[in-house]
């Protein structure tokens, strides 16, 4: 009995040995194509991805060039674009399928026709890619108030082994985000500038302001340096609240620019900015709520009434609060007072229809980056920039969003 079972097993083998081979084989093969089909559909995907990019910013541009108005103007400005950013490349086959304007919306639809590497051999050798993407000029009226910490730790490198000073980085990043408002190529948008340390400087042509109160300084020998009001009104926006108190020159920093839509004075005033002094955040945050309500440190011409009006605030620091509110002075010492004010002043600004952005610049405290952080309108709104390549990548991005064009689908 054991012989018989024994050679029956060892038949067993010998007649299955062939079928178990045919099934690898099989096996393989099947393994071999999902791979290849995976391969493809990623490259697809990739190619899908660039394709939607380059389709989304020829709907912008349509869109924004209203000269643009005929069908035969809106395919060859979107082939001259598809051109440029597919230059000469081989398996790439862009065909606009469709492109068209409707008032402020043009929408484009483009397919791409790219190569297999291993489909073929389930009879694929190419691949079709689509896009559809439409995008809506609004014509927008923007409020923009540059909130910059200059304190005299910005006059520090940002390295600890030397180099350019942190507020050098600060200028460039800022003057690159001006750059950007000024190519928007609209008259609506202005910016504010309001450099902040443990006061803020108003500037002394308004010497004979009724909103002042010269009881600290006098008038002749002011340079504009301003503390705050007692009764909860350094946390408001407007005159309503009594005279605002004065001080010696000697604790300020760099003038605060009101809002206008002349790049030029912006520029001059990012460019002119002096580190000096400790850190109050709460009085660069009143003081930029301040400039886009347009009604201190002087009146300013209203937003147009018939547009979408937008304000928004850029907040930058490189520090921890260092100073707090002591009566009508910024000289207490209680920070814990001072960082519960920021909280209260970024909560008031956001219910006043503010969007807010903060920037934190190599800054090492956990307490001021999580204040920051939670300032922000959104936790997509707040950056963490270590160095000033990365400052200067949060001012751009923050351009961006400010743009006048967006894409509807």
């Amino acid at each position: 009995m054991k012989r018989t079972f024994n050679h029956t097993a060892a038949s067993y083998r010998t007649d299955t040995g062939g079928n178990v081979a045919m099934m690898f084989a099989v096996s393989l093969f099947v393994l071999i194509g999902l791979l290849a089909v995976a391969v493809d559909l990623s490259k697809g995907f990739a190619a899908k991805q660039r394709l939607q990019n380059t389709t989304d910013a020829v709907a912008l541009l349509a869109a924004k060039d209203k000269t643009l108005d005929t069908a035969a103007k809106l395919e060859a400005a979107a082939q001259a674009l598809y051109d440029a950013t597919y230059p000469g490349q081989r398996g790439v086959r862009i065909e606009i399928q469709d492109i068209k304007r409707d008032g402020d919306q043009v929408t484009v639809v483009s397919k791409n026709n790219i190569d297999t590497y291993f489909s073929g051999v389930f009879k694929t050798s190419d691949l079709d890619v689509g896009v559809t993407s439409s995008a809506v000029y609004t014509k927008k009226s923007l409020d923009v108030a540059l909130v910059l910490d200059t304190t005299g730790s910005m006059g520090q490198a940002i390295n600890q082994g030397g180099g350019p000073s942190k507020l050098t980085g600060l200028k460039s990043a800022a003057n690159g985000l001006i750059d950007m408002v000024d190519n928007m190529d609209n008259d609506d948008v202005r910016l504010s500038i309001v450099p902040f340390a443990q006061y803020t400087n108003v500037g002394k042509t308004h010497s004979k302001a009724g909103w002042l109160d010269f009881s600290q300084v006098s008038r002749n020998t002011w340079e504009g340096c301003v503390g705050s009001r007692l009764n909860g009104n350094d946390e408001t926006p407007t005159q309503r609240g009594g005279a605002i108190p004065t001080f010696a020159n000697n604790i300020c920093g760099s003038e605060i620019l009101p809002l206008t839509s002349n790049m030029r004075k912006a520029r001059s005033s990012i460019n002119g900015l002096k580190p000096r002094g400790w850190t109050y955040i709460p009085s660069g945050i009143t003081w930029g709520w301040r400039t886009l309500e347009g009604e201190l440190p002087i009146r300013v011409k209203a937003a147009p009434t018939d547009t979408d009006h937008k304000k928004v605030m850029v907040i930058m620091t490189d520090g921890q609060n260092t100073r707090s509110k002591s009566q009508l002075t910024h000289e207490g010492q209680n920070i814990n007072d001072a960082n519960a004010k920021t909280a209260r002043l970024c909560d008031k600004v956001k219910g006043d229809d503010i969007e807010v952005y903060t920037i934190a610049y190599a800054l090492d405290d956990r307490t001021t980056k999580n204040l920051m952080r939670d300032c922000a309108s959104s936790t997509a709104k707040f950056f963490d920039a270590s160095n000033a390549a990365e400052l200067s990548q949060a001012f751009e991005q923050i351009g961006r969003s400010l743009d006048v064009l967006r894409i509807s689908s």
